[in-house]
């Protein structure tokens, strides 16, 4: 596939926390024009998300409502765990593996025994923390405040979980299969040190992401990514031949892997930044350019290159 000849099929991927919405939830007006723009019946979209299946439509419904007509794209929600075609079907499904998340809750507990955990299932985020804490954790955890437009930390239950003394065993058992989890450190001094253990526990079977939070997905995006292209007719053989557009550090394997990849705004982490070939604020320059086939040489004040 070559990327100049506009009458091969694009296949667009996108991050949807930060890259598509702003921290409310809200579909960024920046990104409108890259839907607005685009041929339907010659666009491959792919949505992939941290976070449930059902953000992933909610943000659809908010692109329909401001494009003049429907779509619905593939949708890679958990990070990488679940893939849904357009039609709402699932066709892949991976949940963690129970050795891994004992090994996970364990360790993270003997480094710093208030560590949180949150437990990412098919339909909800299930925190295992204390009653008084519960509204900070989530707002921490996610920064979403309208519960209307589908945000993670409204999906978010408490469950009383192995910190009040019940085993892991019996708490798995009640909110049920585990898609991504999350180890969470409130202690500052405490968190490098927890992410450095849970990277050596996993050697490479999983992904681990730093900052107040470390996201242990069944399956990362690109791997996500990887099958969804080699396993569907319409998608390219190959993520190289994918356009992806992230801003997080769930993302760099992504935007490392796709040879046109965007780092979307300013918000978009350092890491993001140093591995995209683009760093993009306003799409609608960048769709311009994308649909004509000219976004390898694309020049602006708001595309700068590596």
């Amino acid at each position: 596939m070559s990327f100049s000849c506009v009458k091969e099929k694009l296949t667009l991927a996108f991050d949807i926390e930060g890259t598509l919405l702003d921290k409310k939830g809200i579909l960024q007006p920046e990104v409108y024009e890259i839907f607005k723009k685009a041929d339907l019946s010659n666009t491959n979209f792919v949505f992939l998300t941290g976070g449930s299946y059902s953000i992933a439509v909610e943000t659809v419904k908010q692109i329909n409502d401001i494009i003049d007509g429907e779509f619905m794209p593939w949708i890679v929600s958990n990070g990488g765990s679940q893939i849904y075609a357009p039609s709402g079907n699932l066709i892949f499904d991976s949940s963690l593996d129970n050795e891994v998340i004992t090994d996970v809750v364990k360790t993270a507990k003997e480094i710093d025994s208030g560590a949180v955990f949150m437990y990412a299932t098919t339909d909800t985020n299930y925190v295992e923390v204390q009653q008084k804490t519960f509204n900070k954790i989530a707002m921490d955890l996610y920064k979403r405040k309208d519960a209307k437009k589908g945000c993670s930390a409204m999906n978010l239950v408490d469950v009383e979980g192995v910190a009040t003394g019940r085993s892991l065993e019996d708490v798995l058992s009640e909110i049920g299969e585990v898609k991504e989890l999350y180890a969470v450190s409130l202690s500052g001094s405490k968190r490098e040190k927890l992410l450095s253990a849970l990277e050596n526990i996993l050697a490479g079977r999983n992904s681990v992401y730093g900052g107040k939070y470390m996201a242990i997905p069944a399956r990362n995006k690109l791997s996500a990514l990887q099958y969804l292209v080699s396993s569907e007719s319409s998608m390219p053989k190959d993520v190289t031949d994918v356009v992806y557009f992230g801003d997080g550090l769930n993302d760099v394997e992504c935007l490392q892997a796709c040879s046109v990849s965007v780092a979307r705004g300013e918000q978009a982490c350092k890491e993001a930044k140093e591995v995209a070939k683009f760093r993009v604020n306003d799409l609608s320059h960048f769709a311009d350019a994308l649909y004509a086939g000219e976004y390898k040489t694309l020049k602006s004040e708001e595309i700068l290159t590596k």
